[in-house]
């Protein structure tokens, strides 16, 4: 390996924004927003000693024994991702690979691992030096190994990072002794990576939009804003899904699933991205520590709005279906029903021409979504109406109509026809008395005999028509009953 020296890479820190597209609509309440990245940076650190300069640059560890991660540009220098990235399996140690090139000609490269502190006063996961809002004057300690161009003996090296409350930038130095030129200090800036702002979220959609800042050189500061879902699993849970982002120049960088655990009002939990800054060939700056704190608690239950459950939108009363004009006989049985929803409790209360409907006289569901009639009568047609109520508004149905119609009766005998005596010769008439809406009335004559060997024939008159005529009665009765449909006596 022998890359040029002057291009190693200022890291373009990551901004993003959602491409999910989705937007905060209505009353979002605002939490504060902290993510920070387990890693940190080391510019390049430079030394002098006998006559030598010495600048050393750093990139991201990869645990080879003979290899540098590092990318070339089209002019042919080198990429360095600047990046000194937590022990997975030795708390509080932290590594990095390093270039060393003495003047300007790459000399040597291998690996520096050291011990920094890790106090976590506020217990929110993350060390405290990796805070902006944390001073940091801690000394450090570790080796130096080279493994390039040959291996050589571990060096043991010692040093210093300094960092002011409220500030991204700090300091580092360390000193090892070179085998062949003694003692060399390396002195240079070190820089968090993290993303302090808002988060506002809407209960209701469940989005939340971040607006966070982030510290670059040269007191550049980057707004970083994203749009994603969430989902609250319990009271002291909220998770999200796996997110696709995007950073200004950038190829996309997409995030896994995570999962923040409450405590109190702050909200914890560890945030991996694929690959944070896709600018190098390599994943880089993965791990991440989010905290939220969350002051709302508008239902005063203790637990943050953020993960309480969502809240109950009220609907006002809808009608489905309507109440359907009806036509019935005098006595039939006959309903009107209305199909409605809305929130909570709906309350009906029907009228009939605008008046309510009392649950009288074989009437019941008045106040129910079914009106009945047990057996209708002229007096209860009319235009029933329903008004549907709850605790945010009404709604009145349209006008059923309910039209009543008379029974249509057969001839109903009154009076049965009475025997009677007549002179010889004279006419006698046996009537039928009947109470019918579309039937006549009905009599029976028998006439005089014409001759004394013969009887005289039998008449069938309706009203003053005489309708048939036979020699028996029996015969004119049964005329009669073609005609009649006794229905009584």
């Amino acid at each position: 390996m022998n890359p040029k020296l002057h291009a190693v890479l200022r890291l373009a820190l990551l901004f993003f924004v959602v491409s999910s597209g989705l937007q905060i609509k209505a009353q979002p309440k605002e939490a504060a927003f902290n993510g920070y990245c387990h890693s940190f940076r080391f510019l390049v650190g430079t030394a002098s000693s006998a006559g030598f300069n010495f600048e050393m640059v750093f990139t991201s560890y990869d645990g080879g024994a003979s290899t540098v991660l590092y990318d070339t540009d089209a002019l042919g220098y080198a990429r360095f991702s600047e990046e000194v990235s937590p022990s997975i399996s030795e708390p509080g140690v932290y590594r990095t690979d390093y270039a060393l090139y003495v003047n300007k000609r790459y000399n040597a490269a291998g690996t520096i691992s050291a011990t920094f502190p890790t106090a976590d006063l506020d217990q929110n996961g993350i060390a405290d030096f990796l805070q902006k809002n944390k001073p940091v004057n801690s000394s450090v300690s570790g080796k130096l190994l080279r493994q390039m161009p040959s291996l050589l003996p571990e060096i043991p090296v010692s040093g210093q990072i300094i960092r002011s409350a409220g500030s991204s930038q700090g300091t580092y130095s360390f000193t090892g002794r070179d085998p062949e030129i003694g003692n060399v200090t390396y002195r240079g800036d070190l820089y968090l990576v993290n993303l302090l702002g808002k988060l506002m979220y809407n209960p209701t959609n469940r989005t939340v939009s971040i607006e966070a800042d982030m510290d670059r050189e040269g007191g550049v500061v980057v707004r970083v804003s994203s749009t994603l879902e969430y989902l609250v699993v319990d009271g002291n849970t909220v998770s999200f899904p796996a997110g696709k982002f995007t950073s200004l120049n950038q190829p996309d960088s997409f995030t896994k699933a995570f999962v923040l655990k409450r405590t109190g009002n702050r909200y914890l939990g560890r945030l991996e991205f694929v690959d944070a800054f896709r600018g190098t060939s390599w994943p880089d700056y993965t791990a991440w520590q989010i905290e939220l704190v969350d002051t709302n608690d508008t239902d005063r239950d203790g637990i943050p709005d953020l993960s309480d459950p969502p809240p109950v939108v009220q609907t006002p009363p809808t009608i489905s279906v309507q109440p359907i004009s009806q036509t019935r006989t005098v006595g039939e049985a006959v309903a009107l029903t209305v199909q409605a929803s809305g929130s909570g409790v709906l309350s009906y209360s029907w009228r009939k021409n605008g008046a309510p409907v009392l649950n009288v006289g074989g009437v019941t569901g008045a106040n129910g979504p079914t009106l009945s009639f047990v057996s209708i009568q002229p007096s209860q047609a009319g235009g029933y109406s329903v008004i549907v109520s709850n605790s945010v508004g009404s709604v009145v149905s349209s006008v059923a109509q309910l039209a009543v119609n008379p029974i249509k009766a057969g001839p109903i005998i009154v009076a049965q026809p009475q025997s009677v005596t007549v002179p010889s010769g004279q006419m006698a008439v046996f009537s039928v008395f009947r109470h019918s809406q579309d039937r006549p009335l009905y009599a029976i004559a028998k006439c005089a005999p014409p001759s004394p060997q013969r009887s005289g024939d039998y008449v069938l008159y309706d009203g003053l028509r005489r309708v048939s005529r036979a020699p028996t009665i029996n015969e004119i009765i049964r005329q009669v009953e073609r005609r009649l449909e006794p229905v009584e006596g």
